[in-house]
């Protein structure tokens, strides 16, 4: 049985995490931004510069997995209902 993180927790997890190498998740509210860089894009906060994007909402557990916020024994509910189990990547 997995542990449940809900979605706002695992945002806030990613945001602590990234914060710690001087980045930040940021949420792209516009829907023009939206289009050309994707619903979440992580920001390098000395540089002002973006170093990942298009990421959507799902992709962030994708994300919090290769950051070390979420672990292999945890699954991501979300608002809508759908949930994600967190994996361990195979090599």
């Amino acid at each position: 049985m997995k542990r449940i993180v809900t979605e706002d927790a695992m945002k806030q997890r990613i945001r602590r995490r990234l914060r710690a190498d001087g980045e930040m998740l940021v949420t792209n509210r516009s829907p023009r931004a939206a289009a050309d860089l994707g619903q979440y894009m992580v920001v390098d906060i000395g540089k002002n510069l973006p170093t990942v994007t298009g990421l959507g909402l799902y992709d962030l557990v994708d994300l919090g997995l290769q950051i070390g916020a979420l672990q292999p024994f945890e699954a991501v509910e979300f608002q809508d209902g759908t949930r994600i189990e967190c994996e361990a990547e195979t090599e």
